[in-house]
């Protein structure tokens, strides 16, 4: 009992880990573009 209990606790942070990484791929995704334009206009580099 206890050694299932514990896969099924695994199994669920490792899709809460995926979920993780999927959103932060998409705000990477997002922030990147932004970011190349932001130093492309900044007058410090």
């Amino acid at each position: 009992m206890q050694v299932n209990h514990f896969h099924v606790i695994v199994r669920s942070i490792n899709q809460f880990n995926i979920s993780m990484n999927s959103i932060f791929l998409n705000m990477v995704c997002i922030l990147l573009p932004i970011l190349h334009e932001v130093l492309d206009r900044s007058p410090f580099l």
